[in-house]
Order: C-alpha cells, then structure tokens, then sequence
C-alpha cells in the first residue's frame, strides 16, 4: 500500500553474522476472537442489480444500498474470464498478487462464493444491517443489527455465513464466522461510500509461542479463508512477551526471511498447525522496537537536497511511511502536521516516505503542498527500504531515539498519540 531514492540495502548485509543453521518448531492453536497485533479487514462491494433479492425492507431510508463481499476471489475472478467479462491480460493482472494458489480454482460456478449484506441508513444516523447469511438471496429470514453511529460501538456482533468452497476435488458447504464492523471506513473513499458501508472482519487466527536466543516470543498467524485453502504467502505477527509493541507485522513469501531479535530467520515450514523457522544469520540492524534502525538515505523530492539517518545522529527522527492512494494516511497528515508543529523547535526531525506507482509524484506532491508540509519528503524508487523496514501497512510510524534505536512502531493513528505522550516525556 512508489519510490524515489536508493535505501542502503548493504548495511544489513555488512553486519550480518552467519549463523549454523538452527530450526525451532512452534505449535499453534486455532483462536476464536480478532487476531490481537492485524484485524483483517473485507470490504463489500456495492450491488447494481438488486432485481435478484427478495426481503429488501420497505422502511424509507436516507441512504440504502446492497452490498457484496466475495471469499474466494481468485474464483470470481476466474469465472468473470469463463464468461468474456474480463481478458485473460485482466485476470492475470487480477490475480498476481493474491495469497490463494491456483489450485483453489474450478471451472465449475460457486454460487455461494459470495454473501449479500443490505445497509440502510435513517434520518436519525441508525444503520439496519442485514447479512444474507443463510446465502438464498433473501434478507427476510436473516436477523437485523442495527447501529447508531453516534454512538461508541464496545462490542462488534458475529455473524455465521454459509459459503461453499472448492477443495481441489469438489464444491462443499461450510459455515464461516465473521465479525461486522459498520465504523471501519478504510477502503471507503467519498463520504457516501463510508456512511454505507459494512465491513466484515475475519474473526479467528493461530498463535504459539517459542523460546528463541532465551526469548520468549509470541507468534500469530492470520487465518486467511479460515484454512480451507492453500495459501503462497501469510501474515505473521512476531512479538516479545516483554514488550508492549509488535516487533514485526508483514506477509511472507517463500524466500522472505522473519527479522526479529537481532537475527534472520527463514520461514522453513508453515502447514496447519506448526510453525518452523531456521535461523539465517545474526544482525545489527533491524527496523523493530528496541534494535538500531537501518540507515535511509535518498533525496527530497523538492529541494533535491541530499538527506541521511546518519547526519541526524544525537537528535530523535519521526518517519512516517505513507501514500496519497491510503486514505488513513491522507487523513492523518492535519494531526502529524499538528505534531510537527509541537516538537519543532525541540531535538527532534520529521521524515514522511511515500510509496507511489507514478514517478512523477503528482498527486502526493499535491498534497504535500496542500497540507504545508514542510519537512522532509522523500519517495524511494525501489522496494528495498520498505522491504528493510518490512512496511506492508499503511501509514506505519516510527520514532528512532537519538542513538539509533526505534523506540516506538505502530500503525495507524495511535501511532501518533503514543509518540506525543513518548516525547512530552522525554524532550
């Protein structure tokens, strides 16, 4: 969630010690509940042809619509290619970057691949919400939630919904349990999209714990479609029993190595319930809690002017990793300004690093202007200082004290809070 200067990748490599290859095996449990360190969040998709649903309340509403929010998406994908709605160019761009294998796919037609959910929206700002979770297009056998956007919502309700999946040999039923969230408004741009949305959260993960180097670590696994496919890639969640911060939070693929603890680890094996990772090599460098930050260097896209972590030793640095295609960071930038506001005439720098497809930085550059943001802005061309910092969510803030070390890493924004009431302290 691109890019204009060169990270200095060969920092980590330098202070790297090899390692004799060491293997610790974690076991996990399969939990119920959000996963503590990564919510995983599924958007619905608005419906144009409601004509297929029956049960559609007759209330007069402000706002109403249908909404639909697929479980196998490389399986709707691929049935949109059977029917010519897409080309094959499209699908394999669909496609490319999906966890799902392949093999997860069939040429039959999955009906109950999706699950409807109405949302209307009163005068009063209460929200009906009715998930289709018997999945026969008919809203009027399903329960009604509803929610008062005014108010603190403590609790999010469950639902159970009836899907089927193809499990490489046939089509089966299951029942999935998700959690409803009507306030999440991520991947909702224009305020129309936000107040009709729903939002589904998947609600079970698997974690485990392991004692590595004399360490005690947590271990979470998102459970990506509820373990009924075959994934290439999964999040993990690593963190110290010790700390109050996650030390790291990314997907993983194959050749990707876990960096926590001052040291590499390979992810040899991830099957059901066991977790097994090989040590590679010690290192100096990492971008978790309590470890010396790697070095960024690059230009600002502005002024063109040469920048360094390693000019700003003795002062603290706020990095903020961002881009104008996140809506959160977009919407965080008046209370970072704020921050930066507060602290600047204190030992302490800003640096925003936005990842962005187009080279030309239109729009980011755009928005930087709009909000006078007056600090440093950089754009790294390559992956390899988000891949060094092991960035895959956005925005993700850190604060590097002024030996080096990260201090703080959150995401989101109570990143900001925490870093304030770190600094209030501490300046």
């Amino acid at each position: 969630m691109k890019k204009l200067f060169k990270s200095v990748l060969f920092i980590l490599l330098y202070n790297c010690v090899p390692a004799l290859a060491q293997t610790y095996t974690i076991a996990l449990q399969s939990k119920m509940g959000a996963n503590p360190l990564v919510n995983q969040y599924m958007p619905a998709l608005p419906v144009r042809d409601v004509s297929i649903y029956k049960g559609i309340p007759q209330k007069k509403y402000v706002l109403q619509n249908v909404r639909i929010w697929t479980f196998n998406y490389n399986q709707s994908v691929y049935e949109a290619l059977m029917e010519d709605r897409i080309t094959l160019e499209n699908y394999l761009n669909k496609i490319k970057n999906s966890p799902l294998d392949t093999a997860c796919v069939t040429n039959q037609k999955i009906k109950r691949n999706y699950a409807s959910v109405f949302i209307g929206l009163d005068s009063l700002n209460n929200k009906d919400v009715i998930v289709d979770a018997n999945n026969n297009l008919d809203f009027s056998d399903d329960k009604v939630f509803t929610f008062n956007l005014k108010e603190k919502i403590n609790t999010l309700p469950r639902v159970e919904i009836s899907v089927d999946y193809f499990n490489g040999k046939e089509i089966k039923p299951t029942t999935v349990s998700m959690k409803m969230d009507p306030n999440e408004i991520t991947y909702y741009e224009n305020e129309i999209e936000k107040k009709a949305n729903l939002t589904l959260m998947i609600d079970s993960y698997k974690c485990g714990t392991g004692v590595i180097d004399g360490k005690k670590y947590n271990f979470y696994v998102n459970n990506d479609y509820f373990g009924l496919y075959p994934l290439k890639h999964h999040y993990i969640s690593v963190k110290s029993e010790n700390e109050d911060s996650n030390e790291n939070i990314y997907r993983y693929n194959p050749t990707d190595t876990l960096r926590f603890g001052h040291a590499l680890y390979r992810v040899k094996q991830l099957k059901q319930d066991l977790l097994q990772i090989e040590l590679i090599a010690k290192t100096k460098f990492e971008a978790t809690v309590n470890s010396i930050a790697p070095e960024i260097s690059g230009k600002d896209i502005f002024s063109s002017k040469d920048f360094s972590t390693q000019q700003l030793k003795g002062k603290y640095i706020l990095i903020d990793f961002w881009g104008s295609w996140c809506h959160p960071c977009v919407e965080s930038l008046p209370d970072l300004k704020k921050l930066h506001e507060k602290y600047k005439s204190k030992n302490i720098e800003f640096v925003s690093i936005a990842r962005e497809s187009d080279p030309e930085l239109v729009r980011a550059k755009k928005i930087i202007n709009e909000q006078k943001l007056d600090w440093t802005q950089l754009a790294p061309k390559s992956d390899n200082l988000m891949k060094n910092y092991q960035i895959q969510a956005y925005p993700t803030t850190m604060l590097i004290d002024p030996k080096g070390k990260v201090v703080i890493r959150e995401m989101g924004p109570q990143a900001l809070v925490k870093i304030d009431s770190y600094l209030a302290e501490n300046l």
